[in-house]
């Protein structure tokens, strides 16, 4: 073992705001020594933007509600296409896997971004189906499913552990914690 330490979700809370600045936020991702830091920030986010765009359907549902298409045939539809998205998150991100520091780094990496790409569409749809329906339940069913993804992706002490196990299933003997707080993103 290396004793490499988990620098924990503090880091990435405190540089939320400063990633928010779109050239500054790409030049702190893009110069970090610390990937898994980067991850949660990344994380933090996406999230955000879940939530801020359901604080934006609220206020639009409260100063123009309207109507539209049936709500609960596209919610059905939202929730539909959000939970296939989560199943086909589970089928196409392979294991974390390899034999030396840089590819473990990628492979957690791809790993998180696959299934962070793969829980957003459900809010963005959800977001669309208000849009379309006026009915903002609509969105919160998107919501729900994106975040449930969301959480799946999320890079905690428990995804790094589950991380760690694949790694050691595969016969790896890399340290998944030293490999991603010991180097920054890949492409």
């Amino acid at each position: 073992m290396s004793g490499a330490v988990d620098p924990g979700w503090g880091q990435a809370v405190r540089k939320v705001p400063l990633a928010l600045l779109p050239t500054r936020g790409m030049r702190m991702a893009a110069g970090s020594t610390d990937s898994l830091t980067v991850m949660r920030l990344l994380w933090l986010t996406f999230t955000a933007a879940m939530v801020l765009l359901g604080v934006v359907v609220v206020v639009i549902d409260r100063v123009a509600p309207g109507g539209g298409v049936d709500g609960r045939g596209v919610g059905a539809v939202v929730v539909g296409l959000g939970v296939i998205a989560q199943l086909v998150a589970a089928k196409v991100v392979n294991d974390i896997a390899g034999s030396t520091i840089p590819e473990v780094r990628a492979a957690a990496q791809r790993a998180f971004f696959l299934r962070v790409a793969l829980a957003e569409p459900a809010a963005l749809l959800g977001f669309l189906g208000f849009v379309v329906s006026g009915n903002a339940a609509v969105y919160g069913a998107g919501f729900v499913v994106g975040m449930a993804g969301m959480f799946d992706a999320a890079p905690t002490r428990a995804w790094l552990d589950r991380g760690q196990q694949q790694l050691r299933a595969a016969g790896s003997d890399v340290e998944l914690l030293a490999a991603l707080v010991g180097g920054g993103l890949t492409r």
